[in-house]
């Protein structure tokens, strides 16, 4: 809404939804949930924004990694055929980012990323580490990779990862908290972003 789009947030999908709806915000509800439980929801929820012509799909995620993250992003990354999945929990603006795959929260330590999501389940990820290039991204997108982990510090890393998974030439569903929701937001409005013109 803050970048001009008309937002909907949908509480009940047996209500109508609004004509004027270009962002839809749904929940799955599934945080507390066992990783089956959240990984039936979500696939129910793709299955739901698929059946009304729903575009571009984004996946929010606690910046402090609450909840099934992992079971989810593969759930949707798989449901909606995805080629991979782009996971960057860093919400500078917040103070929290991520360097050398550790999530830090105002300064301090709050996990490291690739453990974290290994107690989750995680068999194999890719590393994007600072600086973030959007050659290097691509070039990991390219390579078959199913889970990338990506740093980010400030609004230009979060631009360049939100701008590479718009750009690549295989599907990549970005997952991230409220920071790279609206970076990716400003892209879609075309309204100017930090330069992601660094390779």
């Amino acid at each position: 809404a803050h970048h001009g789009f008309a937002a909907v947030v949908v509480l009940n999908r047996r209500a109508r939804l609004p004509h004027a709806a270009e962002v839809i915000v749904l929940t799955t509800d599934s945080r507390q949930d066992s990783p089956s439980v959240a990984r039936r929801r979500v696939r129910r929820a793709c299955e739901w924004l698929r059946m009304r012509g729903v575009r571009v799909l984004y996946k929010k995620m606690d910046s402090t990694l609450h909840g099934n993250v992992v079971a989810e992003v593969e759930a949707i990354r798989d449901a909606a055929g995805f080629a991979c999945a782009l996971v960057c929990p860093a919400n500078p603006a917040q103070g929290r980012v991520v360097r050398r795959g550790v999530l830090f929260v105002r300064g301090k330590k709050a996990a490291a990323l690739r453990a974290h999501f290994a107690a989750q389940g995680l068999r194999q990820a890719t590393a994007i580490r600072l600086p973030v290039r959007a050659g290097e991204i691509s070039a990991a997108i390219r390579s078959k990779a199913r889970f990338l982990i990506a740093d980010a510090v400030n609004r230009r890393d979060l631009a360049c990862l939100a701008r590479a998974a718009l750009d690549a030439p295989a599907p990549a569903l970005l997952a991230g908290s409220a920071g790279l929701a609206a970076t990716l937001a400003e892209l879609l409005a075309g309204k100017d972003a930090p330069s992601t013109r660094r390779s």
